[in-house]
């Protein structure tokens, strides 16, 4: 193989470096293969392997580059630079290597693959599919970009414009013919050569000469208009096959069609080759736009009184109707088809005459003078003898527009003056005689008459008049603001009442705080506010105007008034109440209104809704003052959520408080509880805190350590204990009472009857089920102020956070099908002020990190066989009622296989009588709790099966470790007490049930939380998790999820982080998932699917 003349530095300047260093390391690892040709020959092909093959082609043409081709980057030359995979190819030549391929008629017939191995047949048969499937360039095209290294000869070619007659036709037409540039013989079949150079084929120029689209390319600005004339071409083609159209006369020349004509203007002044004829010589091809005719016309006074009219230039001059222009004096003048129009007529009319002289009669140059001699002057120069000019009066025109109101219709009249001379143009009647001749303005007053007609006008005894409002509004502000611009407009006052001036439109929000509602006026200059609704009914009616009840028409489709619709119909507007003078919404609905409107020029609002606006966004600059003994214990993010909380009671608002689980969300409440404390106790009404079982006795001691001065009373007991506690405190002998979920739901009836002053609902995901009982009694009660508490509003679906709200704040989002039919992005901006949610790495910048990582273990021989078999027997059973119906009664059926799966991960012993083999994930935990405790750390282990506490248990115990359990089984009081054990030093192992320990239990003598079996639900393992990672933290935390690789486990650790995602659109920065009965369809096939799971089959 020859050695190429192009050297790196030349490849790297042509593919650049980043293209450059790939294409060297794809030639270094022999990923290139020569298929013919090699660095001495004209072509050269290749493939270079990846995926898919890429097809290299070059063409050497010696003592420069070669033009590259690639079908894999198929526009290389749209970037100025190559590919990788022709840099490739140029590394392999010059390395002189690639060439032992053999070559054959297709690139991907035969030959070794990637690293020299031999190609399959399917593979060869993929390539060859591929191949034919694969839009592939034309390397030779000359009608394409110039590529990189395109070193085909330049063939020039030169296009001849000629204006000419047609056979059977009065008008003249363009014709346009091709030949090389230093021919003199047109191409004799042009339409072929056009049609052949498309298709990147030969094509014949002379005998002598051809087109190849191997040697050949064109330059660029020919090789638009080439493509140009081929379309024509190909137009032409079509229309004489239909029959309508005609062919050619000649086989060299093209006609241009008047509709092309524009475009092929356009093409041919970028060409330089483009010549027009039809002067004296050819000259470049040029269309002059200045109007400038070169024609001159003079007017004398003849010696019987009349005149002599002179023409110069008009043999000069060839008109091209069809095409608005003329050809003269070696250029092509664009002249419009009027103007075209008047050079025929003046052609026509001087041709007969001798010496280009025409005599006029008196009467026939007043004619003359009146009609002609104002356009003549805009298209050739005029010069009149100073006794013609004494006999002229050419003033300028002042033309006045006088409108009136007539029998309840518009009456125009028109006056058109010419200094002392006035005209009635709408009124038949000769022009007022006197000694001169009139020079009139016949193009300005037929521009004005034209605007009279769009407009309308119909002539009558009074003048011209319009027959409907509708059409009287479209004159007034669409046809007079242009006739302005030529008449003086005098109006009467009726008229001028008709005309209302434009000021934008205003939307001023106020609040008002005896109805807990907002209100936005809408407030339009000029107009009276009993009018008001009136207009936003024709906007919404999508009117033109409205007319008002003084008559005037008020226009609607300007710029304001249409962005006004636009803000009615994009924002909750749609979801208010109409009232008199604009909408009035709750105020709950209304804050997100102004949220929304906040910064438009539309919007004023008013010191008590902006008030309002501040509170909600910037609550740390609220006045509220922190309740005593808290100031120095509550962290500064902290007070802004106690600040929250008091803007939204001041407004009668609920709200949720969502704050990341470890932020505090208790002490926050708590710090609310005290600023109302003198409420309680002036009005009689207790609060109420509603909270899982497992945390009535923690808020009580809560209570005790942030607000002794609060009675506190747990009503829990037997149902006669529980009721006498509710209706002591009612009686003023509490200030706050503590109810579990469960038994609020027995009593619901005793607590619907008692007022509350403030309802606090602490881990409010409790509820996102509205058809509940516990739902319904929680909905049931009276309080004046409610609020939620949860780290996570939404979990399974958007309808979590309409059945939290429905508790604490019903009027915001409104019935279930109103909430249903809301947009994501309305509801978003909706519970936006009424959603407080911060992140501990956002607020806390002392808190520790916290590292998560997962850990898989292989299970164990006699575990796979189970799980095989489970699983076997449980596709089966599904793939038996995959119907939809089926499936839905076997849900339960369905889920239990599942959890089987599930428990044979954990270990087979939780249900397989008699199983005397272990496990290998609790080996894995046995090994990880003695490397922590090793290494200093105290470990929570939480799993949802308590039986499987228990085998972790005995198993830690044979190693001689005393833990901690705690479950649902554990009393309420003695969960508080095992935390603050645990806290102070006791034992360094903590056992808890994912569901009992999983919230309000605070137990930073933690720093390592092994998550034994993964759940259903990411947010209550990341509750899990901020038992340790919270407030009071000095260590990092380390999270470890345990999970049997290739089983349902990794499936549902996928799913969870779906999940997550999807939530974050509506509750930032994350939700979660329930339980295994949220699962769709979808999900619960796909985790027990026949496919199997990237992570590998049992």
């Amino acid at each position: 193989m020859n050695k190429p003349a192009w050297n790196e530095a030349e490849i790297e300047r042509s593919c650049g470096k980043l293209s450059s260093r790939k294409g060297r390391q794809l030639a270094e690892r022999g990923l290139v293969a020569i298929r013919s040709g090699n660095a001495g020959s004209d072509v050269i092909r290749a493939e270079v392997f990846g995926k898919p093959v890429a097809h290299v082609e070059l063409r050497v043409k010696p003592g420069s580059l070669p033009e590259a081709s690639c079908s894999f980057c198929l526009d290389i030359g749209s970037y100025g630079q190559s590919c990788k995979h022709v840099a490739a190819v140029l590394y392999a030549l010059r390395r002189g290597e690639g060439a032992g391929a053999p070559a054959k008629p297709s690139s991907a017939a035969a030959g070794p693959g990637p690293g020299g191995r031999e190609r399959t047949a399917t593979e060869r048969a993929l390539d060859g599919l591929k191949q034919a499937f694969q839009r592939q360039p034309r390397p030779g095209s000359g009608l394409s970009r110039p590529a990189l290294f395109d070193a085909r000869e330049r063939l020039e070619l030169r296009f001849d414009f000629e204006p000419r007659a047609r056979r059977g036709e009065p008008l003249l037409c363009v014709g346009l013919s091709v030949r090389l540039a230093d021919g003199w013989k047109p191409i004799y079949r042009l339409r072929s050569f056009l049609r052949r150079i498309m298709e990147s084929r030969k094509a014949t120029i002379t005998s002598a000469e051809a087109y190849d689209p191997d040697r050949h390319r064109f330059e660029t600005a020919s090789a638009a208009l080439l493509r140009g004339l081929a379309r024509i071409a190909s137009t032409e083609a079509l229309l004489r096959a239909d029959g309508s159209g005609q062919p050619g006369e000649r086989e060299d020349r093209l006609d241009i069609p008047p509709g092309d004509w524009d475009e092929i203007v356009r093409l041919a002044e970028a060409c330089s080759e483009a010549r027009l004829h039809g002067g004296d010589r050819p000259a470049p091809f040029r269309l002059d736009r200045s109007e400038s005719t070169g024609l001159r016309f003079g007017l004398e006074t003849a010696s019987d009184g009349g005149g002599v009219l002179t023409s110069s230039g008009l043999d000069a001059l060839l008109a091209l109707p069809a095409y608005g222009a003329a050809l003269g004096h070696g250029r092509l003048i664009a002249l419009g088809h009027e103007g075209c129009g008047r050079l025929t007529a003046l052609q026509e009319l001087f041709r007969p005459l001798p010496e280009g002289r025409l005599s006029l009669s008196r009467p026939q140059l007043e004619e003359l003078a009146r009609h002609v001699l104002p356009g003549l002057g805009r298209m050739a120069e005029v010069s009149v003898s100073p006794q013609m000019a004494q006999r002229l009066d050419r003033p300028s025109l002042k033309a006045r527009l006088y409108l009136d109101r007539v029998k309840d219709r518009l009456v125009a009249d028109l006056e058109f003056r010419y200094g002392d001379i006035a005209i009635e143009p709408l009124r038949e009647g000769d022009e007022p005689a006197h000694g001169r001749i009139l020079v009139r303005d016949r193009e300005k007053e037929a521009d004005i008459l034209d605007l009279m007609k769009e407009g309308r006008m119909t002539l009558t005894e009074q003048g011209c008049s319009l027959s409907s409002e509708e059409e009287e509004f479209a004159f007034l502000y669409e046809i007079l603001p242009r006739l302005e611009r030529l008449v003086q407009v005098y109006a009467t006052t009726a008229v001028k009442t008709r005309l209302h001036p434009d000021p934008p439109p205003h939307i001023r929000a106020q609040p008002d705080e005896r109805t807990d509602w907002l209100e936005f006026r809408f407030e339009m200059n000029g107009i009276p506010e009993s009018e008001i609704r009136a207009v936003l009914q024709s906007l919404e009616e999508k009117r033109p105007y409205h007319r008002l009840r003084s008559g005037a028409l008020l226009p609607l489709r300007s710029e304001a008034y249409q962005q006004l619709v636009r803000y009615i119909n994009e924002t909750g507007f749609a979801y208010a109440e109409r009232t008199a003078y604009g909408y009035r919404a709750p105020a709950a609905a209304g804050v997100s209104l102004l949220e929304e409107l906040a910064g438009s020029p539309l919007m004023a609002t008013s010191a008590e809704a902006e008030r309002l606006l501040q509170e909600l966004r910037h609550p740390e600059r609220s006045a509220d003052l922190i309740p005593e003994g808290l100031n120095g214990v509550l962290r500064d993010y902290q007070k802004a959520g106690y600040r929250w909380l008091k803007a939204l009671a001041r407004y009668r608002f609920g709200g949720i408080l969502a704050d990341e689980m470890g932020l505090g969300k208790t002490v926050q409440a708590i710090a609310f509880l005290l600023s109302i404390r003198e409420e309680i106790r002036r009005t009689g009404r207790p609060a109420l805190v509603v909270c899982p079982s497992s945390l009535v006795y923690n808020w009580a001691a809560e209570l005790e350590r942030f607000a002794p001065e609060l009675r506190a009373v747990v009503a829990d007991g037997a149902k006669k204990e529980r009721l006498r506690k509710l209706a002591a405190a009612g009686t003023g002998e509490a200030d706050v009472v503590i109810a579990s979920y469960p038994l609020l739901r027995l009593d619901a009836e005793s607590y619907g009857a008692q007022p509350f002053a403030a309802l606090l609902l602490d881990e409010a995901q409790t509820i996102k089920n509205e058809s509940t009982q516990t739902a319904r009694a929680v909905s049931a009660l009276t309080a004046e102020y409610r609020f939620a508490m949860t780290g996570t509003p939404v979990e399974n679906h958007a309808a979590d956070l309409w059945s939290i709200f429905h508790a604490v704040f019903p009027r915001l989002l409104g019935s279930k099908r109103q909430f249903e039919e809301m947009p994501r992005e309305e509801l978003a901006a909706r519970t936006r002020p009424f959603l407080l949610r911060r992140l501990k790495r956002d607020v806390i910048r002392e808190l520790p990190d916290k590292i998560e990582t997962l850990h898989s273990a292989e299970l164990l021989p006699e575990q796979k066989k189970l799980y095989a078999a489970y699983l076997v027997q449980l596709q089966q059973e599904t793939l038996r009622h995959i119907d939809k119906d089926e499936l839905e009664q076997n849900r339960i059926r369905i889920l239990a296989g599942i959890t089987r799966l599930r428990q044979i991960c954990d270990h087979p012993a939780l249900f397989v009588e008699g199983y005397e083999g272990g496990s290998a994930k609790l080996e894995q935990l046995a090994s990880l709790v003695r490397d922590a405790l090793e290494a200093g750390r105290r470990p929570l282990i939480f799993s949802q099966f308590t039986s499987m506490l228990a085998l972790i248990r005995r198993r830690l115990e044979k190693e001689g470790l005393d833990c901690f359990q705690l479950d649902g089984s554990t009393p309420s009081r003695e969960r508080v007490e095992l935390c603050r054990r645990f806290n102070e030093g006791e034992r360094d192992v903590f056992l808890l049930s994912l569901k009992a320990g999983g919230t309000g239990l605070n137990l930073t003598g933690a720093d390592t939380v092994i998550l034994y079996d993964l759940w259903w639900n990411p947010a209550v393992e990341q509750q899990a998790m901020d038992r340790a990672h919270r407030i009071g933290q000095q260590r990092v935390v380390q999270v470890i999820r345990l999970a049997a690789r290739g089983t349902i486990e990794q499936k549902m650790h996928e799913l969870q982080s779906r999940k997550l995602r999807m939530m974050e659109e509506l509750v930032r920065p994350a939700g979660a998932e329930e339980g295994a009965e949220a699962l769709s369809d979808r999900e619960l096939l796909e985790l027990i699917s026949v496919v199997p799971h990237a992570g590998g089959r049992i």
